[in-house]
């Protein structure tokens, strides 16, 4: 059974319902999902843009790092999906958009490719919440390469 070596949560800035997922200093520039026909992830070879089914302006993220391929999430993460990404040099930065970045959010050590299971759920919509109205969960593992 795998087991968790480090984590880490940061609050960031959703804006036009969009929030990215940077490894290093690449600069992909993806498609929104509702381009592509997903309801809420686009994925590049080193970054992830994630869309919002509501407009929110603060989302929870969580980010762990495993030594395998996590256990199965609950059905509390109704959208979940599996992606591979080349970290560069190791570290994860957040892209707010119009909130400019957040360097250095999560460390993996190695740089190389990890799988990635992206957990979404948002909070019924209130324009006048306080805090997170979005949650996600990123696991990240090694890709063992056959």
């Amino acid at each position: 059974m795998s087991e968790m070596l480090s984590s880490a949560e940061t609050d960031v800035i959703v804006a036009y319902r969009l929030v990215g997922l940077i490894g290093g200093e690449v600069d992909e520039d993806l498609p929104t999902p509702s381009q592509i026909g997903h309801p809420w992830l686009s994925a590049g070879t080193s970054s992830v843009l994630l869309q919002s089914a509501e407009d929110i302006g603060q989302a929870q993220f969580r980010f762990e790092l495993w030594d395998g391929a996590p256990p199965q999430l609950g059905a509390d993460w109704p959208h979940s999906e599996v992606v591979t990404l080349v970290l560069t040099d190791g570290g994860l930065n957040v892209d707010q958009i119009d909130a400019g970045s957040v360097h250095d959010v999560f460390d993996v050590g190695e740089p190389g490719r990890y799988r990635v299971r992206l957990a979404w759920r948002e909070a019924d919509w209130d324009p006048m919440a306080e805090g997170p109205q979005a949650w996600l969960l990123a696991q990240f593992w090694r890709e063992i390469m056959p």
